[in-house]
């Protein structure tokens, strides 16, 4: 009966690595800050975005009055053009 006296138990890549309790402590200190800066990178996109959104909303606010000048304007063109016209 061999069985599993003929196999080899020879190491497949890298020993286990043990490591202690400040190896932890940076990783989680890392992974925090990075969690950190992300959050601060999404915050400010966000005030951009309402910013741009504000931007937008007076800027349209600027566009609807002015089309309303412009149509009052050709109103009063058309009946200026109207009175020369007639003479």
């Amino acid at each position: 009966a061999q069985g599993m006296a003929g196999m080899k138990t020879g190491s497949l890549g890298p020993k286990r690595q043990i490591h202690d309790r400040t190896y932890y402590t940076q990783l989680l200190r890392k992974k925090s800050q990075e969690l950190v800066d992300e959050v601060a990178m999404l915050n400010k996109e966000i005030n951009d975005i309402q910013q741009d959104n504000t931007l937008y909303m007076n800027l349209e606010k600027r566009y609807d009055s002015l089309v309303k000048t412009v149509r009052s304007l050709e109103g009063d063109l058309a009946d200026f053009n109207l009175a020369t016209d007639k003479q």
